[in-house]
């Protein structure tokens, strides 16, 4: 898949992206998720425990956007200095989610070598303690953002 790499470069450092989904009057949605791990090659998870709306509208319509932007003020400083990016700004991936289900235990030290630095916290307990049920993602397709000469030298 093209851009996959980029694609899970990206997703590995950001702390979080945005997930779009429809609602069933056809209100977009969109929701934070901090969880999404890309594994094979037009495949993920991310862990479903907080979102509701975001959980009944894949249930009813699977297709999802992703939109996945790269933080770090340094990053964007450098880029502007140079007038070029070094790596993608953003990225955004479609597709169709699978089925909710019970988590692997390779998922669950996913997980944990993401979040377990902050066991302890009280944040912690309240969001990610009991995170159990992941949804499976299928990607069909990731577009880097074309921002005029900055991304020139990065379009394949």
């Amino acid at each position: 898949m093209k851009y996959w790499k980029e694609a899970q470069n990206l997703v590995h450092r950001v702390p979080s992206l945005s997930i779009g989904t429809t609602d069933k009057d056809g209100s977009p949605r969109v929701t934070p998720i901090g969880s999404l791990f890309l594994t094979e090659e037009g495949k993920g998870f991310y862990f479903e425990k907080l979102p509701q709306g975001l959980r009944e509208n894949l249930d009813r319509d699977g297709r999802f956007f992703i939109l996945a932007v790269r933080g770090g003020m340094l990053y964007w400083i450098k880029s502007l200095f140079a007038g070029k990016f070094s790596v993608f700004p953003a990225l955004t991936m479609t597709g169709k989610a699978g089925p909710r289900r019970q988590c692997t235990p390779e998922e669950r030290k996913c997980f944990e070598s993401r979040f377990g630095k902050f066991k302890g916290t009280k944040g912690y307990d309240i969001l990610w303690k009991d995170m159990q049920i992941v949804r499976e993602l299928n990607f069909d397709k990731i577009e880097p953002s074309n921002l005029s000469s900055m991304t020139s030298g990065l379009m394949k």
